[in-house]
């Protein structure tokens, strides 16, 4: 399976526009985050892949025990971060993969049996909709794609691009 043009935006905002373009030229949009998918769910034959990699940005707020996560960032390179703070965030079991795919694929990883799945420790998504629209789902604004998201994996109808996670006390340090 080949796509036709990879991407790797920056951006939400890049991230709309490949949708726009590749809608007005009735191409097929495929997002990625980090390819650890064992069946490359990525790539398809044709159409427009979108890299999430890119979108690394990790913004942690500390004091109300909540972090922004870009797309792309990986399990180790965001617990590296929250140690710094002496918080956690419910990981997967790869340090080099990308949360976004974890997240929502439901989120089975370390700290599951004392935190839930990954999935239930979000308190809002930023995402794309198929018409290149940026929104932010949560349990009070498109309520709808914020429990659709939720454990939905690649069958997701939307690209998140961001997470807003609630983090927890590190282990040990509570």
């Amino acid at each position: 399976r080949s796509p036709d043009l990879i991407v790797r935006p920056d951006s939400a905002g890049e991230v709309a526009a490949w949708v726009k373009w590749a809608g007005r030229r009735g191409l097929r949009v495929a997002p990625r985050g980090s390819g650890h998918n064992y069946q490359a769910a990525a790539l398809r034959e044709g159409g427009v892949m979108i890299d999430l990699q890119g979108l690394d940005r990790i913004e942690i707020d500390a004091r109300a025990r909540r972090a922004w996560i870009g797309a792309g960032v990986t399990g180790g390179r965001l617990i590296e971060r929250l140690a710094r703070h002496d918080l956690a965030f419910p990981i997967g079991h790869c340090a080099d993969v990308a949360l976004s795919g974890f997240i929502l694929s439901g989120g089975i990883g370390w700290n599951y049996g004392q935190w839930g799945p990954a999935c239930l420790n979000v308190a809002a998504m930023e995402m794309v909709t198929a018409q290149g629209d940026i929104i932010r789902a949560d349990p009070g604004n498109h309520s709808e794609l914020f429990w659709a998201a939720r454990g939905a994996g690649g069958a997701f109808f939307a690209i998140v691009t961001a997470y807003e996670l609630i983090l927890q006390d590190q282990p040990g340090r509570a």
